[in-house]
């Protein structure tokens, strides 16, 4: 059609055979008509779309698509500069936002001092065509489909490896071919290496490079694996704006992983970005374009070794501060891992990590006014969490040092993430921990949060019962009944701890409760009265967890609870030597200013009360007005003032309330006063 109306036919007339609704139908019928004018030597403007499509501007993928093709014209003109830019800006000033981003992503900026030598107009091809070496039939071994993009040094099409068809079943490959209008040693050393280098990684996040040559034509080329479902940028177009988070870790994760491997084959990438990904159809991402990677000992291009002025290498949106000011060994691994989370954050917020701009970038990187720290994800996105946040900033490092010692670690930390678990480097509290554990476990923290609710009902229902049938308007009957289903729920719980505990599985369930009495206890176990037996299991378990976990968090944490657990029992001869050395082990492992080290500290000061309020002990009572028994009153004191204003309700709350009730008995201290008021408040817990 085009041939036949001399290259001019409009846009208008080729959407009257198109579903135009759909917007994945119109950006592929844009990129078509853009590739074949660009074929044809034809002009393209951005107008030829936006007129015959009125709603473009509100529709990401196929305005995407044409602002492109615009790109892609200006610079196979020659015409692709800063200037020209803000020219279309001026035309088109509600599309400022979209062309800024397209022009930073589709490479527009990947070199400002280049523009002009390596978007110089090169010889078009009349697709599709023969390309490479002769078969025995005389055909050439490629046949080039269609044009895919144009990269730094060369061309990119897709075509079909006739030698490796089958009858049903063509091979789909892609090719870049080194362009003719720059052949120069450098150039063609550095296509040889691109080949060679990626030969080396073997992983199926990494793009596959097939075979390097030259045809018969004396033209560069490299054969790599066809990946059909189109660069990051495109595909999260079509994808409709932001990703869902967990969808956007997910795919980090695997092109991290493909980095690596990258890294571990001795290349760094150094031009790591959205148009550098690939996906395939299922939206497996891989890792492309090795073009301007080097070996990670070499620390500068190649042609610093010249007198030529050192060239600004990769794509300015996600180019790391130490690469954008050319430092000694900036070229390393650290560089791909702020692209990496440069990467991340476009994922999730949409936005350009270094700014829209060149002068935004070069602000942004500026050594003396620039940027001092790195991109929140929260500022732009408040409710995101707070450890993925850390992890982007962390790869996002101003300094390279700051940074993840690797895309593994990168990977890992993302991963831990995505499974809820704790970032260690962070210096997560325990509460954090806790909250984190019990994100891991939903099937069994709910089920013992309705078990536990079910008790409270029934363990208040009764208490309710029994203040009734005292004033005699309830029969006995109905409260023996009342108390019976109290029971039995209760029953059916320490049922089934024992159960968990004689299949050796009491450490989940015993955990899950510890976590729903420090989360909930203000609203579920408030009422719930103690019981021996219950509280029996929970120490002789966590006696014996102890004892069986050498060491790490699980074994801190274990010994923590059974130094609860033995206060709530009276017990002060085995909780005090513990408490103190559970002191001693979160001291080493936790900040000095954790609020857990104080919760701890708060289970010494009860433990003493157990110790200083026992009948047996023969100064007991004797010495109320000691050191001791002060500075004890005083650190609950202000443990129960912390707690109000912080963490009302805990157990740890309770606890305390409870053993100031006893440091104000009459057999203790001589303050009925101060022990009324704390029974009160005690009182106006529990309700």
């Amino acid at each position: 059609m085009y041939k036949s109306e001399d290259g001019e036919l409009s846009f208008r007339r080729i959407l009257q055979s198109l579903d135009v609704e759909d917007d994945s139908i119109l950006a592929d019928a844009i990129e078509k008509d853009g590739r074949l004018r660009l074929q044809l030597g034809k002009p393209i403007t951005l107008g030829r779309y936006l007129e015959p499509v009125e709603d473009l501007p509100n529709r990401p993928e196929p305005l995407d698509a044409a602002i492109d093709m615009y790109l892609r014209a200006l610079a196979r003109s020659g015409n692709l500069n800063q200037q020209s830019i803000e020219s279309l800006i001026a035309e088109y000033p509600i599309l400022e936002a979209p062309i800024r981003e397209a022009v930073v992503l589709n490479d527009a900026l990947w070199s400002t001092a280049r523009l002009q030598t390596i978007m110089e107009p090169s010889q078009l091809r009349e697709l599709p065509c023969g390309f490479g070496t002769c078969l025995e039939d005389g055909s050439r071994r490629y046949e080039l489909r269609n044009l895919l993009g144009e990269g730094s040094f060369g061309e990119v099409y897709l075509a079909v490896d006739r030698q490796l068809s089958e009858e049903e079943h063509e091979a789909l490959v892609s090719i870049k071919i080194l362009s003719g209008r720059e052949r120069s040693d450098w150039s063609r050393r550095l296509l040889t290496d691109e080949a060679t280098k990626a030969r080396r990684i073997d992983h199926p996040n990494v793009v596959r490079v097939f075979d390097r040559g030259v045809s018969d034509e004396n033209e560069d080329f490299i054969v790599y694996e066809f990946v059909d479902g189109g660069e990051l940028n495109q595909w999260s177009r079509r994808n409709k704006k932001s990703l869902p988070v967990r969808e956007a870790v997910s795919l980090m994760i695997r092109i991290a992983r493909g980095v690596h491997a990258a890294h571990m084959a001795g290349l760094v990438h150094c031009d790591l970005k959205p148009g550098n990904i690939v996906l395939t159809s299922d939206g497996q991402p891989k890792v492309a374009d090795f073009g301007i990677s080097i070996r990670v000992e070499e620390h500068l291009v190649a042609n610093l070794e010249s007198d030529v002025e050192p060239e600004l290498l990769g794509n300015l949106a996600f180019m790391s501060p130490e690469q954008y000011r050319l430092e000694s060994g900036a070229l390393t691994i650290p560089t791909d891992i702020y692209a990496l989370g440069g990467i991340l954050f476009w994922l999730l917020t949409r936005s350009l990590p270094n700014g829209d701009t060149p002068e935004d970038i070069r602000r942004t990187h500026d050594p003396e006014s620039g940027r001092f720290h790195p991109p929140s994800l929260r500022q732009l996105i408040p409710d995101i969490d707070r450890d993925l946040d850390a992890i982007c900033q962390r790869s996002l490092a101003i300094r390279p040092e700051q940074r993840h010692g690797s895309a593994a670690a990168l990977a890992d930390d993302l991963e831990a993430w995505m499974n809820r678990e704790p970032i260690s480097w962070t210096k997560p509290s325990i509460f954090r921990k806790l909250k984190l554990w019990m994100l891991r476990k939903p099937g069994l923290a709910a089920m013992l949060a309705a078990l536990l609710i079910l008790s409270v009902i029934s363990g208040a229902t009764f208490q309710h019962l029994a203040a009734v049938a005292r004033t005699e308007r309830f029969n006995a009957e109905m409260l023996e009944q009342a108390q019976d289903q109290s029971l039995a729920v209760l029953k059916t719980y320490l049922t089934l701890l024992k159960n968990q505990n004689q299949r050796g599985q009491d450490t989940e369930i015993l955990l899950s409760l510890w976590v729903m009495e420090w989360l909930y206890s203000n609203t579920i176990l408030s009422n719930v009265p103690e019981d021996p037996d219950h509280l029996a299991i929970q120490i002789n378990v966590a006696r014996s967890i102890r004892e069986k976990t050498e060491s790490g968090l699980q074994k801190r944490i274990w010994e923590t609870a059974l130094g609860f657990w033995l206060i709530r029992s009276g017990d002060y001869e085995e909780s005090e030597p513990l408490l103190e050395e559970n002191l001693r082990h979160w001291n080493a492992i936790l900040a000095q200013d954790d609020t857990w080290l104080d919760h701890i500290r708060a289970l010494q000061a009860c433990a003493a009360v157990n110790r200083l309020a026992d009948p047996d002990r023969g100064d007991s009572g004797q010495n109320a007005a000691s050191d001791e028994m002060l500075r004890v009153r005083k650190a609950l004191e202000l443990t129960d003032e912390a707690f109000k204003k912080s963490l009302p309700g805990t157990p740890i709350h309770l606890l305390v309330i409870r053993k100031l009730i006893v440091l104000y008995g009459p057999e203790l201290l001589d303050e009925p006063r101060k022990r009324r008021a704390v029974k009160k408040r005690l009182k106006a817990f529990l309700k």
